[in-house]
């Protein structure tokens, strides 16, 4: 039996060899749980995906940049901008009358005067069509009936109007409220907040076919893919985006799955480069480019974590550089948890099967008691969670816990078995 790197020699030596083995697992464990709570208090910016503005007060401050020694402004050479010339609704002559220095009379006129415009915005009020529908009886049975409307004049908003109140919601990001009130200061419009939410999904419902075309375009494309937490509603979502060189397309799901994923790049995408999330570690090799940046933080997070490492397991090493690998990375050289190899891998030997190669999960806010009068969250599980007697999410390791995030859990290793169950009970990532 291997003696424990944190148990003196003299003391090894002093512990009956029939217990050994359960006191080296126990401390193992404890081992690998310190080294875990010691990589989270190390995050940085640096070396996960904290942003800047969560850095704990130890954290190297970026270096100060350089003095350029050139002066504030515009500087020499740049290209010249100028406000536009345009056409004139209204021109006034200025002539002079007398001269500027011996105040004598001036008469005649100048062929190319100087032009000095004033740019103002128009004064807006709004334009209203009013239609009244006559509605007559009929001499025969008595019935009557009403002049419909014509198309578009059912809404009660124009098309301009409801362009606008798009252009508001969606490019500029403002709420239903913020909008009624930017409508009725600037045009004079009088809108209800509840009343924005109809345009806004007329002007959706239009723009589908356009929204169908570039989503098409982009999946034929090599494309930078992410996603971000978003609000629908009052559900959670996820906005989805893939970016290229000519199009960008924004897809808004519920889930953030695999089938969210393919919604947004379909089931054959080209080239993508992604972050490591687990729903694209299903793409070969050649059609996934993993962003240069999360591998710069990982290496950061190895070096910054000063331990001895060891070697992984799993095929990784074959790794090319289309899928992100790079030396001392794909070759599978990293740090485990415990300060020796990498724990077993589970089915795959991924990014988020090995734990030498994570920088550890993001921490949490600390949790809040509920409010009297407000239900507490359901503690079942969701099926993919550990769900044995005598498992407890608070005290279970990180690698315990589902990623499903439910009441039930994080993950649970492919280790460690159900009781009664012939099958593991970890969820597949």
């Amino acid at each position: 039996m291997t003696r424990p790197p944190s148990i003196p020699a003299d003391l090894w030596d002093a512990i009956p060899p029939n217990l050994r083995p359960a006191i080296a697992a126990v401390v193992a464990g404890r081992d690998a749980r310190i080294a875990d709570r010691e990589a989270r208090l190390g995050q940085t910016s640096a070396n996960s995906s904290l942003p800047p503005s969560a850095n704990p007060p130890h954290a190297k401050p970026a270096p100060p940049r350089a003095p350029s020694g050139k002066r504030k402004g515009g500087q020499p050479g740049h290209p010249k901008a100028e406000r536009p010339i345009l056409a004139a609704d209204a021109v006034v002559p200025l002539e002079p009358t007398r001269c500027r220095r011996c105040s004598h009379d001036l008469a005649g006129g100048d062929p190319a005067p100087l032009a000095h415009q004033v740019h103002e915005v128009p004064e807006v009020r709004p334009h209203v069509t009013e239609y009244r529908r006559h509605r007559l009886a009929c001499p025969g049975c008595g019935a009557v009936t009403g002049a419909p409307l014509p198309v578009g004049a059912s809404g009660g908003y124009g098309p301009r109007a409801q362009a606008v109140g798009a252009l508001l919601a969606g490019g500029h990001r403002l709420g239903t409220r913020a909008v009624a009130q930017v409508l009725g200061d600037l045009f004079g419009l009088p809108i209800r907040p509840a009343a924005v939410c109809d345009p806004q999904a007329k002007t959706a419902a239009a723009l589908e076919p356009i929204h169908a075309r570039a989503l098409a375009a982009s999946r034929t494309r090599p494309a930078n893919g992410d996603e971000t937490g978003w609000t629908q509603g009052r559900s959670k979502a996820w906005l989805w985006v893939a970016v290229t060189a000519t199009v960008t397309a924004f897809v808004i799901r519920l889930s953030r799955g695999r089938a969210a994923f393919h919604d947004l790049a379909g089931p054959t995408p080209p080239v993508l480069t992604t972050d490591r999330y687990a729903v694209c570690d299903h793409l070969p090799g050649d059609r996934r480019q993993v962003c240069w940046t999360h591998l710069r933080r990982d290496s950061q997070a190895l070096i910054d974590r000063a331990n001895g490492g060891g070697a992984r397991s799993g095929p990784t090493s074959s790794s090319t550089p289309t899928s992100g690998s790079t030396p001392g990375i794909g070759s599978g050289t990293g740090p485990g948890p415990a300060g020796g190899s990498a724990g077993p891998a589970s089915g795959g030997s991924g990014p988020r099967s090995d734990p030498s190669w994570s920088a550890g999960p993001r921490p949490r806010a600390p949790r809040r008691r509920p409010r009297a009068g407000r239900s507490r969250p359901s503690s079942r599980p969701c099926g993919r969670s550990p769900g044995w007697p005598g498992w407890n999410r608070r005290t279970a390791p990180p690698s315990e816990r589902c990623v499903m995030r439910c009441a039930g859990g994080r993950r649970a290793p492919e280790r460690i078995a159900r009781p009664g169950a012939g099958s593991s009970s970890g969820c597949s990532p």
